[in-house]
């Protein structure tokens, strides 16, 4: 009878190790989820994508008026001479940017509900008005674009 006993103790205080475990587990994991995903508002913050966001948004107003092709035109046309103010280069920092978090959503490294919070309206804005420059092949390759269009389509429901 104390065999027994002992083997239902025993189980219990493993079951009860196993459980904690995993909970403690589950913790550690929901915490690094949310520590990188604050490693992308640091991102944001940084120098280059603050340019790049800059100069992006001297085109939101007048996006309304201007062409599909005149805003290609204007995207290949801009000086690469001086790289602060290229414009295509900002588009490819930023939409990197945007690309790399979709991955680290898709592989559950962060937590998409606060990035979803914080980045939804920004990303979507940025993506409808240059969206011609995104299907157009010669700039924005078809794994990139993919990534996009998975982000754009998972936040824009």
């Amino acid at each position: 009878m104390f065999a027994i006993y002992g083997v239902v103790i025993s189980s219990f205080w493993s079951l009860s190790n196993s459980l904690e475990n995993s909970r403690t587990l589950n913790q550690r994991t929901e915490f690094d989820k949310n520590s990188n995903s604050m490693k992308f508002f640091e991102k944001w913050d940084d120098s280059l994508l603050v340019e790049a966001r800059d100069f992006t948004r001297e085109l939101r107003e007048e996006r309304k008026d201007i062409s599909d092709n005149e805003l290609l035109k204007r995207i290949d046309e801009s000086p690469k001479s001086d790289k602060h103010k290229n414009l295509k280069r900002s588009l490819v920092v930023c939409f990197n940017f945007y690309e790399l978090m979709n991955v680290a959503i898709k592989n559950g490294m962060v937590n998409e509900s606060l990035l979803r919070n914080s980045f939804k309206f920004i990303f979507i804005d940025m993506f409808d008005r240059f969206k011609p420059w995104l299907e157009d092949e010669k700039h924005c390759n078809k794994d990139s674009k993919k990534e996009l269009d998975e982000l754009y389509k998972r936040w824009n429901k």
